[in-house]
């Protein structure tokens, strides 16, 4: 009987240790703390409707020292949450919506409206700075045509065409007067671009925008695109070079054994020969890179005859490239069968 009553004083001291040891975590876990953490603040680059904010304060560097109150097990997730990069725009609260330059944004306001904040039941006692100046701009909206603008000379077929055809382009409403009737945005494409397109065959290529004369050097302009593709098709400049010789080759059929052959040639080059063809190919073969040579084709019944003239042709030419001499035929010295040994 002794043992049973210890062992139910022993039994229910145990339980009352683990209720105190449970209350007493319970009241650690909500029990008020603070904390201060650095919060990177950005403002939106973007406008939301037809509203523009820019900071307008030297003295705030893009952060700010926030001291968060809340329970022990809530304010690690907040000091998360405002740790991360805060974005602010028109709609936010604390951010104002009338334009002008006057203007500041409440800092702890705009925090303390954190969905994510007000579910954990974290506040933000205080920010450092509290306000910022900015500066609320209104945006007015101008659709205006894409004007395609070549800084290397080049020759086009037909004119380019823009995708998009026309850009929407938004200035602070005291600019707008600045945008003149008739203006265009001006579409540029590179010169290194230019000098890679092939004549004669449409391309596409990307073009920056430009903002119309009357707006240049103005902050703020957004552009509904900030790059256009631009079609546009290569005129095929025709050229001609002289070249003063051009050797001559021979051929004879697979069938014809031609160490059983001698063939000499009287005219071993075409003089005087013209060649016509796009300037991008006749460059190649002023460079030496395509060497030209004509050539006379024997058949078998030219070789019996042991014929005295052939017409020659240029053959492998590059693309696009033609021939021409005022005299093509060359004359053969000798076509005779080698004797049987």
């Amino acid at each position: 009987m002794i043992l049973s009553n210890n062992s139910s004083r022993l039994k229910s001291a145990l339980l009352a240790a683990m209720i105190a040891v449970l209350v007493w975590v319970f009241a650690e876990g909500e029990s008020i703390s603070s904390r201060s953490v650095i919060a990177t603040v950005n403002f939106a680059s973007e406008p939301v409707g037809d509203l523009l904010i820019r900071p307008d304060d030297p003295a705030f560097h893009g952060t700010a020292s926030v001291t968060l109150e809340g329970t022990t097990r809530t304010i690690d997730a907040a000091a998360m949450i405002v740790g991360n990069k805060f974005r602010l725009a028109p709609g936010v609260a604390g951010v104002p919506m009338t334009p002008g330059e006057a203007r500041y944004v409440d800092l702890r306001e705009a925090l303390s409206s954190l969905p994510e904040l007000r579910d954990i039941g974290s506040t933000v006692a205080s920010v450092e700075p509290r306000r910022v100046n900015v500066h609320v701009i209104r945006l007015v909206s101008r659709e205006l045509p894409v004007h395609v603008e070549l800084g290397a000379a080049v020759v086009l077929d037909s004119e380019p065409v823009c995708m998009p055809a026309t850009i929407t382009i938004r200035v602070p409403e005291g600019m707008a007067g600045r945008i003149p009737e008739g203006a265009t945005i001006s579409a540029t494409i590179a010169d290194a671009d230019l000098h890679q397109l092939r004549a004669d065959v449409p391309q596409s290529v990307s073009a920056i925008v430009r903002a119309p004369e009357g707006l240049a050097g103005v902050e703020n302009v957004v552009f509904s695109a900030e790059q256009v593709s631009v079609t546009l098709r290569l005129k095929r400049t025709v050229d001609t070079i002289k070249v003063p010789t051009v050797p001559v080759w021979f051929s004879m059929p697979p069938n014809e054994d031609s160490g059983k052959w001698i063939v000499e040639l009287q005219d071993k080059f075409i003089t005087d020969v013209t060649l016509s063809g796009p300037s991008d190919q006749l460059q190649r073969i002023r460079s030496g890179e395509w060497p030209v040579k004509a050539m006379i084709e024997l058949s078998s019944d030219d070789l019996a005859k042991g014929i005295q003239s052939k017409l020659a042709v240029f053959p492998d030419l590059p693309p696009g490239v033609s021939a021409a001499a005022n005299s093509q035929i060359v004359r053969l010295s000798r076509v005779v069968k080698r004797d049987a040994k």
